[in-house]
């Protein structure tokens, strides 16, 4: 004796597995399905709320400038704790890597201004607490150990971690 759950749980069944209607495909295949609808449901929900929940392009190039900064306090931070007893030697690493990363650090900057331009006011508050909040955390991290080096040579590291991380 079938029950009227068990009907309806096999009339669920057969036509998720694509055995009915005009895409019948005879078999249970739905990720292939699934997948296609999915995209296609997200790419119509990003338009359709604005963007919410999906990255727009200024929101990604902001955030990647962000990062790459981020990423370049890290160096900073790496090589003043690889050379805490060498300040010489920070010194030098310093000076190279601002040396080396100058035209990228202008790029970096030029990209995310033109970026941070195109956010809406909503999307530029939340982006500017974020950034804030991390720039905040490295320059309190650079500043502890800055203040490890023997003050003869700390405002020459001052200087040159501020030039590269600004």
């Amino acid at each position: 004796m079938e029950t009227k759950d068990a009907k309806v749980a096999e009339l669920v069944d057969a036509l998720d597995s694509g055995s009915s209607g005009q895409c019948a495909c005879g078999g249970s295949s739905p990720p292939f399905r699934t997948t296609a609808i999915f995209l296609w449901l997200l790419a119509v929900g990003c338009l359709v709320m604005g963007g919410t929940g999906c990255k727009s392009e200024a929101q990604t190039n902001a955030e990647e400038a962000l990062e790459e900064t981020l990423a370049l306090h890290d160096q900073v931070y790496r090589i003043l704790e690889a050379n805490i007893d060498k300040p010489d030697a920070a010194l030098d690493e310093l000076r190279k890597l601002e040396e080396s990363t100058r035209d990228s650090r202008t790029e970096r900057r030029q990209r995310g201004k033109l970026a941070l331009e195109t956010l809406n006011d909503k999307e530029k508050l939340a982006f500017g607490e974020r950034a804030t909040q991390q720039y905040n955390e490295y320059a309190a991290k650079l500043g502890t150990i800055l203040k490890r080096f023997e003050a003869t040579h700390r405002p020459s590291l001052q200087r040159l971690t501020s030039t590269i991380c600004q």
